[in-house]
């Protein structure tokens, strides 16, 4: 059962109507993993066609070694280069252009010396498609995408807007780091009012009480539903995962806690001691709190906080940071090793002794002192 995400369909819906009335347009649809940008993909994918729209799909992959040029537009526009008349009317230059990435569309392929001619050819095959009919093209994941598949991107929506052409891609903003590329290509096309901008976030506690209900085919007690809800925050995957784990004790499952860990996996030693340290004082941390228990210089400290934020790990908020979601603290601290935790707990229960100001915001300072003596 597809749950919730009304509003984001009503506003896609209303780029599916301004395609139908020769305008083209293109959305760039951001969230975190496992908040059902796929989903909803693909319940857009299913109304798009109802509408009458040609629907082309790709999707960029992490690959583990080197990156596969124009993949996601390659997979795309596969099935269409079959059709002969979508290369009538064609140069054979452009012919020869497009031969590089689909060898049916011409007898001699070869690499163009020009990214311009072949970047010319797409767009011209597309513009063609939807002279025919409303073309959607849907990219998925394009934080993922190699530089050649965002500069192609970037080249055809900046073309289209008198075609009826409506691209959309995804893309998870926990994933732009500072100087990832595709930061400078989603400003640039919302800066030139290109592109508009969809935000998915969590579902509310009604649509997860609904995911529920789909899962489990029955009404689930109240206390489950505020159970789940607040621990997930309303990110479905984290709701599915949340929801297989009932009865199996208070920890994560381990498939939630790997899915979790990945987002730290790559971060320097420095930086994943110090999310450790923060997860062992709790959601939200003192800076000065931070400082005493992590150790080290101010200087390394304020690095590795900088690489935790740049990676959407951490968020800072005027003296203190807070992990940007409270699973992600939960499995880094239960990654931590037994001694480990003892010794981080000490380390802040000792600091509150000396400094109770330190205090998390909002908390009873000698509650929170008992917690570290009591983990200690």
């Amino acid at each position: 059962m597809f749950v919730g995400r009304r509003s984001e369909l009503a506003a896609l819906d209303v780029v599916l109507a301004r395609a139908g009335n020769g305008d083209g347009s293109a959305v760039l649809v951001e969230g975190e993993a496992g908040i059902g940008k796929s989903r909803l993909m693909a319940r857009f994918e299913s109304r798009g066609r109802a509408a009458g729209l040609a629907v082309l799909t790709g999707e960029c992959l992490p690959l583990a070694e080197g990156e596969l040029a124009f993949a996601p537009v390659v997979a795309a526009l596969r099935s269409v280069m079959l059709d002969p008349e979508v290369l009538v009317g064609l140069e054979p230059a452009l012919r020869a252009a497009l031969g590089a990435l689909w060898p049916v569309a011409g007898s001699e392929p070869r690499r163009p010396s020009d990214r311009e001619q072949l970047f010319e050819a797409v767009y011209r095959v597309l513009a063609g498609l939807a002279a025919r009919q409303p073309v959607l093209l849907i990219v998925e994941d394009v934080h993922w995408a190699d530089p050649s598949s965002r500069d192609l991107l970037s080249f055809v929506v900046h073309n289209a807007r008198r075609d009826r052409l409506v691209v959309v891609a995804t893309y998870r903003p926990d994933e732009l780091h500072r100087g990832h590329p595709l930061r400078s290509f989603v400003a640039e096309l919302e800066r030139s009012g290109r592109a508009g901008r969809l935000e998915v976030g969590g579902l509310d506690r009604a649509d997860v009480a609904e995911q529920i209900r789909a899962i489990t085919g029955r009404q689930p007690p109240g206390e489950t539903i505020d159970a789940i809800f607040a621990r997930s925050e309303g990110n479905p995957f984290f709701v599915e995962e949340l929801l297989a784990s009932t009865g199996r004790g208070a920890g994560l499952p381990s498939s939630l806690r790997e899915a979790l860990l990945l987002r730290v996996a790559g971060l320097s030693a420095p930086t994943q001691a110090v999310l450790s340290a923060a997860a062992a004082i709790g959601r939200s941390v003192d800076h000065r709190l931070l400082a005493s228990v992590a150790g080290g210089s101010e200087c390394d400290l304020l690095a590795s906080l900088r690489e935790a934020t740049e990676h959407h790990v951490l968020v800072a908020t005027g003296g203190s940071y807070r992990f940007r979601h409270a699973l992600l603290r939960e499995a880094i601290y239960e990654d931590a090793l037994p001694g480990e935790r003892l010794r981080l707990h000490r380390l802040a229960a000792e600091t509150l002794t000396a400094r109770p100001e330190l205090a998390g915001e909002g908390a009873n300072a000698d509650a929170e002192l008992a917690h570290h003596w009591y983990a200690a």
